[in-house]
């Protein structure tokens, strides 16, 4: 956990030093998909039974809309591709799953390059797997995620942004700690 927490207030640091570097004229275009790519790292308490997670790959999709030059909603899955377990060396279990949820993001600033806060609410179903000699089970439980992170939007046309974005997402309800956090890169297409 302090880890995790660590990394993303280093980011958050970063993306504010550079927020004064940002003065250029930004796009207009207010509707927007995007796709990216994550790299994830878990923050699973596995208590002391000594499993050992990796990290894991995904990929998210973004719907969202440009409310004003300051403020933008979104609506992000997030597809997580299985985050590995392992006891003493032997891999033995597997997470994956999906998390859907609305954001809203605060720009401080305008510019060719702007970053940004976000926060959200939304649900995610986490599916954990087991499959060590004799034993094959699985269990898929829901419960709600909330999000908070920090990215950066580069504007290279008109209609194309390219974004780096760190978050964490706090599970709660049946799959409380769960909590893992993306660190994604993509593009977003406006219109």
């Amino acid at each position: 956990m302090k880890k995790s927490f660590k990394s993303l207030m280093l980011s958050f640091c970063i993306i504010f030093a550079l927020s004064p570097c940002c003065a250029m004229a930004g796009a207009d275009s207010t509707i927007f998909i995007g796709v990216g790519g994550s790299n994830l790292h878990e923050n699973i308490d596995s208590g002391s039974n000594g499993i050992d997670f990796d990290e894991s790959v995904g990929f998210n999709v973004k719907l969202g809309y440009r409310i004003s030059e300051s403020l933008e909603a979104e609506i992000d899955y997030l597809y997580i591709d299985g985050f590995e377990g392992s006891v003493v060396g032997i891999n033995a279990f597997e997470m994956d799953g999906y998390a859907v949820t609305a954001n809203a993001k605060w720009y401080p600033g305008e510019g060719k390059v702007q970053p940004y806060c976000l926060a959200g609410i939304g649900i995610a179903d986490l599916t954990a797997s087991v499959d060590y000699q004799d034993i094959h089970d699985s269990k898929s439980e829901w419960g709600t995620v909330f999000r908070a992170g920090a990215g950066v939007d580069a504007i290279v046309s008109e209609n194309v942004v390219f974004f780096a974005e760190i978050s964490y997402y706090l599970t709660c309800g049946d799959i409380n700690d769960s909590d893992f956090m993306p660190m994604t890169l993509g593009v977003k297409r406006t219109f």
